[in-house]
């Protein structure tokens, strides 16, 4: 009797990739390309992701908006970020992106906490009462995971 759940590979399989493998790499270069695997590329992208949070969720679904004091971060963190030296009169763009991207992982924070507190007391879209429907998660989510990114960019930048 043999055990088939020890196999020897064959000489070609250590080499194959996975879908999902080839999908990630792709997409690490084309961030890496378009800047964003810099820190102050992933402020960037956090302000970027809390925009299409935005027009997704907010404009197109109507399910859930960003508030009004993130979103215009996340648009002064864009502006900054594409206008390269425009604004090195005011401070070194490091020094802005820095400081916007902390402002932007604090008011993410708040904003999440905002939401669940208020999530178990007030209806929300789509008839949901006291719990937080699909749109309203995923949007959650993607706020979350910009100012998890925010922070982590703001905080590598020196």
């Amino acid at each position: 009797m043999t055990d088939d759940t020890t196999r020897n590979p064959a000489p070609g399989d250590e080499e194959q990739t996975t879908p999902v493998a080839e999908a990630m790499a792709d997409a690490r270069a084309a961030l890496s390309r378009k800047g964003f695997s810099s820190p102050t590329g992933m402020i960037a992208l956090a302000a970027l992701l809390l925009i299409g949070v935005e027009v997704l969720f907010g404009l197109i679904l109507a399910a859930y908006w960003v508030n009004a004091a993130m979103l215009s971060v996340a648009v002064a963190v864009t502006f900054i970020y594409y206008a390269k030296g425009a604004y090195e009169r005011i401070a070194h763009e490091n020094a802005l992106l820095k400081l916007l991207g902390m402002v932007m992982a604090v008011q993410a924070a708040f904003h999440i906490l905002e939401v669940i507190r208020v999530s178990r007391s007030v209806p929300l879209a789509f008839g949901a009462t006291g719990t937080l429907g699909i749109a309203q998660i995923l949007a959650l989510l993607f706020v979350a995971a910009a100012g998890v990114l925010a922070f982590l960019g703001a905080c590598e930048i020196e």
